[in-house]
């Protein structure tokens, strides 16, 4: 459905024509290629520009999705301004708001049109989203509580199934960590016995992706039942992991800066753990550290 404030044609003299049209465009049930394989409704208010002489388009406005599935997870409302000019394959959308997973996003991206390929790059910012819809984390019992905040960014190709590059930097808040599998079994690797599964935690996780390898360069835990930093990586290709941390009683390991105080003896009753296998079954191996490892040296020579 179009509305057209103003519409101008015109012809060159190898009878080429360059159309301008100022208005609104709405289409309902529309699809999107690569980026989203489920119909969308969606609408533009602003300029376009086709230039049949050159095969490009220019545009400048505003556009508004009312639902947007990427990688099963859906984002709604999303609002932004679209500005791209003739001669250049770059799309550059700005000021995207929308709602997430219980949440709000915001951020910006750039899409890159030339050839046969559509690259993109996207930079956003999460704020109150529900942690396990966002993480699409399962459960062992009834849906995990807890929120997350922070910023990641996202570089690659639409159509791929992995990312070229990405990264960031996520804070957890009031999280039920045991009602994930893996959290629960490492609990039970160092305490032989199940945890609360009602317990809250926070945490933080900087992490960085290149393909299919998930590389967590740092993850610390804080709660009343388990505290914890670590580092590894998880292969999202086939869900093998490798993760290695470090697990003290809560009181006596209230913050990272204390490792270096650990290794001098000021603290006592460590865990060392190391996990390996899959995600869904996974092979943990935690024993008491009693000496300076290569893992406490990693997290201290990362400090």
């Amino acid at each position: 459905k179009c509305n057209f404030n103003k519409l101008t044609i015109e012809q060159f003299s190898d009878k080429t024509q360059r159309w301008l049209i100022d208005g609104q465009f709405s289409i309902k049930n529309g699809n999107i290629g690569a980026f989203d394989k489920t119909p969308v409704d969606c609408k533009y208010i602003g300029q376009i520009e086709w230039n049949q002489k050159r095969k490009d388009f220019a545009m400048a406005g505003t556009g508004n999705i009312a639902h947007f599935n990427w990688n099963e997870r859906i984002a709604k409302h999303i609002k932004c301004k679209l500005d791209k000019k003739l001669g250049n394959p770059r799309l550059k959308i700005r000021d995207i708001t929308g709602e997430f997973a219980g949440g709000e996003i915001s951020g910006l991206a750039d899409l890159n049109l030339s050839g046969n390929r559509t690259d993109y790059g996207i930079q956003l910012t999460l704020n109150n989203v529900t942690a396990a819809e966002a993480l699409n984390l399962k459960s062992t019992d009834k849906p995990i509580r807890g929120k997350m905040r922070g910023e990641i960014y996202l570089l690659g190709q639409a159509g791929q199934k992995y990312l070229n590059r990405g990264g960031g930097t996520i804070e957890i808040v009031g999280a039920e960590i045991f009602k994930i599998p893996l959290m629960k079994k490492v609990y039970e690797s160092i305490h032989q016995q199940p945890p609360n599964l009602a317990s809250f935690h926070n945490g933080i996780l900087k992490f960085t992706i290149e393909k299919y390898i998930l590389s967590i360069q740092r993850i610390r835990l804080m709660g009343p039942l388990l505290s914890l930093v670590g580092y590894g990586r998880i292969n999202l290709s086939n869900d093998r992991i490798k993760l290695y941390l470090i697990s003290a009683p809560p009181e006596k390991f209230n913050d990272l800066p204390l490792l270096k105080e650990l290794i001098q003896g000021a603290a006592t009753e460590l865990t060392e753990i190391e996990i390996h296998g899959t995600i869904s079954k996974p092979i943990i191996n935690a024993r008491p550290l009693k000496n300076t490892s290569d893992i406490l040296k990693a997290f201290i020579q990362g400090q």
